[in-house]
């Protein structure tokens, strides 16, 4: 895993605008997709897009890491808060791969296991992702072992929780055909979690959730 370090969240988050920008208009001959994530930390290079679009090849396909079970217009909706940026960008929300949160949970999971799934049997490529790191290592809305477990098989799979919201995730499996991986991880809090990441990752559902991932980096800032 590789480590690179920011002097500050802004800097970090211009060199994502970067990453993002050049991924969003690769152009690769098949179906290309951009996996991203919900969360504080991505926020900031959201809204850059949606000040300043950028142009973005036809064949582009955004994916979401995962969704908790509300409705879009939710505050707590990870694509309700991107949908902006994707407006700005001009994506039809037909190239967006996202959980359809208004269907009951399991068939939202099955719906975007199903979605994903196809994209993936159509030859298409996950060029990158973007990911975050909880602080009790988690990633995605993988949050234990169970969760890895029951997603086995499957690009996506339905993460009860008992403190709510339910959501749905993408999988073991999904992680593992991201052909480069970025966490982005901002705050103190994160200090104990990223040095574990770094030195014994299979002490965290994240660590273990990536370990397939050809190229995996952790932006720290």
């Amino acid at each position: 895993m590789k480590l690179v370090t920011f002097d500050s969240i802004a800097e970090m988050e211009r060199s994502a605008v970067v990453l993002l920008e050049e991924h969003f208009s690769l152009h690769c001959g098949v179906p290309h997709a951009v996996m991203l994530t919900g969360g504080q930390t991505p926020l900031g290079i959201y809204r850059t897009f949606d000040q300043t679009p950028v142009p973005v090849d036809e064949s582009l396909r955004l994916l979401i890491t995962d969704e908790r079970h509300v409705p879009m217009e939710s505050p707590e909706s990870n694509y309700g808060r991107m949908r902006e940026m994707v407006q700005a960008l001009g994506i039809d929300e037909s190239q967006v791969m996202r959980v359809h949160t208004e269907l009951a949970l399991d068939a939202a999971a099955v719906r975007y296991h199903d979605e994903l799934a196809s994209f993936v049997h159509d030859g298409g490529r996950i060029t990158l992702g973007i990911a975050g790191l909880g602080a009790d290592g988690h990633v995605a809305s993988l949050f234990n072992g169970r969760d890895l477990e029951r997603g086995r098989g499957k690009y996506a799979v339905a993460v009860p929780r008992s403190s709510g919201p339910d959501r749905v995730s993408v999988t073991q499996d999904l992680l593992a055909r991201v052909e480069r991986l970025v966490f982005l991880v901002a705050g103190p809090e994160k200090d104990e979690v990223v040095e574990k990441m770094l030195s014994e990752p299979e002490r965290l559902v994240a660590g273990r959730a990536v370990q397939e991932v050809r190229s995996v980096e952790l932006w720290r800032s």
